[in-house]
């Protein structure tokens, strides 16, 4: 049975976590302002007397269950059509608006009543019709708070690509535990002194769909559910501090009291300074300082001033050793735990063997390979010529396949990991410590691991992936670094290259993908390179510049450009027979070659039509003038009849077209001019590339661009000049989502650059772009 669709799809990190019986001991409500009751069991007989209306608005609006004995209704939506609007239930102020500007959040008692996410939708609304909204996976759960802040936020402001995972459990100022969770995204504005509806529905589903919903109310006047959500989630070692998992580390509790003890007085001041406390005599971090604490900060300073010489060195070694022998208990479970992964593989491996019959044998069944992965003794294979090339290999119904030839001449299945690399796994940490529960500070070895950095060196503050984004540039931390400091010891880089390429080799990988490690490449296993074409050049639009504009290949300057990055990349490989091939640029904007939108269709060309010639940089408009001239032998009143658009002369072409005076790409004489202008820039692009990679390199293959927005043109292009294809595919299946038939028509070897399938009930919040339920249906996805 399929059901209403989620965005991020169901976090099933946490099963059911309470009985509806105990919600009285779970979700507490002291000192917060009763909003709704939609359980109050004589709200029909007070219907005019509470300061509250329940309404139902549109055709796929909630029944109201009778309360149950838990205080909780239960909203039923009923299955309708995708393209129906969703329904809601309404709650309103009896009479005037609330005001709730002295809070931060809106608060309700939720709970999912399937057994799997469902999508839900709040709205917020004030008086002049302003909304706030959300949509979020509501996760099968035991009932929690479900809070919601009262202004537009993302996690990204928060330096995250998704919130944490809810709900979680949260302690009071007594010690009482209670599950709360956070709609982490919230778009719209809002009068908060004017507020006069809340709105929860859902879309409309393939089958009936419940949830249930107790009180509504505002938290006590001070709370703050949006930072509450982030704080504290993420520990000394880069750990998740709300879940546990096989393989989570915890240093032993003997260790992390001998370490706080013998942490000098400079070195804690220091930690709670990078906590975010002003004073560092406030010890509970309250914001202020008690005469206790005054008390205290007086004594360890006396304290201080009276240690000899040698009690101090004394100190100094206590806290070495207890530091030592932290780091000595982390690489032990580093260590064990690599052990058990061993043995988790082997015994995988003798499952297999025994499944498949007593005279079954892997080695003896596993094809012999050269020494660059290529399977030996298949018929047809041909002499190598010392590089890796591209050929065909004939099945035995006499069918032809394209695939890569090794350089010893046999038949090579590519099977790889991009970005194989131990750097650029810094975290910002500037600016939200508060997500932080131990930041090394000045004074500890792991220090070293914390630096600064600016993202928009590599990647500019204007691309779509940098959008929205709060944290470019700042104070970082590198968790991976100190782990593997803690680890290895001093030794720490060398040794992460001799087992990362120990571990590929033994999961079964015999390829390194691009953004690897340099250091990589002398594993002894095939790779990829990866070349950036950057510059002062101009650039096109696909309107959504996910990295940034893609290259105007008519302008020089990208042609220099391309010269000297090519001729720099290539110098230290250009000898190695463990080079398959090189990738040039990733994931150009070409736009969309499938979508009904021509705005999107031709961006490229219509990015072009925007601009005007006479300017130095528009030397893809003067291009795009040059083939409509030749294409209309100069007559320029033919193209404004083809066209639709009145030009007296071709100035009126070369001048830059707003947005409401382009050419309309559903015309068909229009979307064959836009396709022959994409066709020409994606041939200028490729060709350049093309040769210039042949200059510098004449030995290795030219991978292609890794496809992920195309066209029809871009891709034809591609294949001309390439020797292989490359794509980078976030799809379900290959039959999903990619024109296989109309690229097999082609005939040319392609190259699937980039994949996944990912999970939020393991690793990230965020679980990427291709998702599945659990960790365990990656495999099989």
């Amino acid at each position: 049975m399929s059901v209403t669709a989620t965005s991020p799809l169901p976090r099933l990190r946490l099963g059911r976590i309470a009985s509806a019986l105990l919600l009285a001991c779970y979700l507490p409500m002291a000192s917060a302002q009763l909003v709704a009751d939609p359980g109050k069991p004589d709200a029909a007989q007070q219907k005019d007397v509470l300061p509250y209306a329940i309404d139902r608005d549109g055709p796929g609006a909630p029944t109201v269950s009778a309360v149950d004995g838990d205080g909780f209704v239960t909203l039923s939506f009923g299955p309708g059509k995708p393209q129906d609007a969703p329904g809601w239930l309404v709650i309103r102020p009896r009479e005037g608006h609330w005001d709730w500007h002295a809070v931060k959040s809106l608060r309700m008692h939720v709970q999912n009543a399937m057994p799997w996410a469902l999508t839900l939708l709040m709205q917020l609304k004030d008086e002049q019709g302003q909304t706030l909204q959300a949509t979020l996976a509501l996760p099968p759960s035991g009932p929690f708070a479900l809070a919601m802040p009262l202004s537009a936020t993302l996690p990204l402001q928060m330096g995250m690509r998704s919130g944490p995972v809810i709900p979680w459990t949260v302690k009071d100022a007594n010690g009482a535990e209670s599950p709360l969770g956070l709609v982490e995204t919230t778009a719209g504005t809002l009068d908060t002194t004017k507020i006069r509806e809340i709105r929860i529905g859902m879309p409309p589903p393939d089958a009936e769909q419940k949830i249930r919903l107790g009180k509504v109310f505002l938290p006590p006047i001070g709370t703050d559910d949006l930072q509450a959500g982030y704080t504290g989630i993420v520990d000394a070692y880069g750990q998740y501090t709300r879940a546990d998992w096989p393989g989570k580390y915890r240093l032993p509790r003997k260790l992390a009291r001998a370490l706080e003890e013998a942490t000098p007085p400079d070195v804690k001041a220091a930690r709670r300074k990078a906590n975010g406390v002003k004073d560092v005599r406030d010890l509970d971090g309250d914001g202020k300082v008690s005469k206790r604490e005054q008390r205290l900060a007086r004594t360890e300073e006396q304290a201080e001033k009276r240690l000899t010489a040698r009690q101090k060195a004394k100190r100094a070694k206590a806290w070495r050793d207890a530091q030592e022998a932290a780091r000595a208990d982390f690489a032990l479970h580093a260590r064990q735990a690599d052990q058990k992964l061993a043995n988790a593989l082997a015994a995988l491996q003798d499952e297999d063997e025994e499944n498949a019959g007593s005279s079954y044998s892997a080695d003896k069944h596993r094809p012999a390979l050269d020494r660059f992965g290529g399977i030996t003794g298949i018929e047809g294979s041909s002499h190598g010529n010392g590089w890796f090339r591209t050929g065909h290999l004939t099945l035995k119904d006499g069918s032809r396949r394209h695939i890569l030839i090794t350089p010893e001449g046999n038949p090579f299945f590519s099977f790889g990991v991009n970005a194989v690399q131990r750097d650029n796994s810094e975290t910002f940490v500037g600016g939200r410590e508060f997500q932080f529960t131990s930041l090394p500070v000045r004074g500890m070895a792991e220090y070293r691991f914390t630096q600064k950095k600016d993202s928009t060196e590599t990647l500019p503050a204007d691309s779509g992936a940098q959008r929205n984004r709060r944290f470019l540039k700042g104070q970082t931390h590198d968790f991976y670094h100190a782990n593997l400091y803690r680890r290895d010891g001093d030794d720490w880089a060398q040794r992460w290259v001799t087992r990362t390429g120990k571990r590929l080799k033994s999961w079964g990988f015999n390829t390194v993908g691009a953004w690897s490690d340099d250091s990589m490449n002398h594993v002894k296993l095939p790779y990829t390179r990866i070349a950036h074409v950057s510059g002062p050049f101009a650039r096109l639009s696909d309107g959504n510049d996910w990295w940034q504009g893609i290259p105007d290949a008519f302008d020089p300057a990208f042609g220099q450009a391309l010269e000297a990055t090519l001729k720099k990349e290539t110098a230290s490989s250009q000898d190695d027979p463990y080079l398959i091939g090189w990738f040039v640029d990733n994931e150009l904007g070409w736009g969309n070659g499938s979508a009904p939108d021509p705005l999107a269709r031709y961006a490229l060309a219509y990015s072009a039509l925007k601009m005007d010639a006479a300017q130095p940089q528009a030397h893809a408009k003067r291009a795009l003038v040059k083939l409509l001239r030749e294409r209309y032998n100069d007559d320029v009143q033919e193209l404004a009849r083809v066209w639709q658009q009145p030009l007296s002369d071709w100035k009126a072409l070369e001048a830059a077209w707003p947005a409401e005076r382009l050419p309309d790409g559903r015309n068909p004489h229009v979307a064959a001019d836009l396709s022959a202008f994409l066709r020409l820039h994606a041939e200028t692009y490729y060709s350049q590339v093309a040769q210039a990679l042949k200059k510098h390199d004449p030995h290795h293959l030219y991978l292609g661009s890794r496809f992920a927005g195309r066209t029809p043109e871009s891709i034809a292009a591609c294949a001309r000049w390439c020797d292989v294809v490359s794509f980078n595919l976030y799809i379900p299946s290959l039959r999903e989502g990619f024109e296989a038939e109309e690229f097999a028509r082609i005939d040319k070897p392609a190259l699937l650059t980039e994949f996944h399938f990912g999970s939020s009930d393991r690793g990230p919040f965020w679980p990427g772009v291709m998702v599945v339920n659990t960790e365990a249906e990656r495999g099989p996805a």
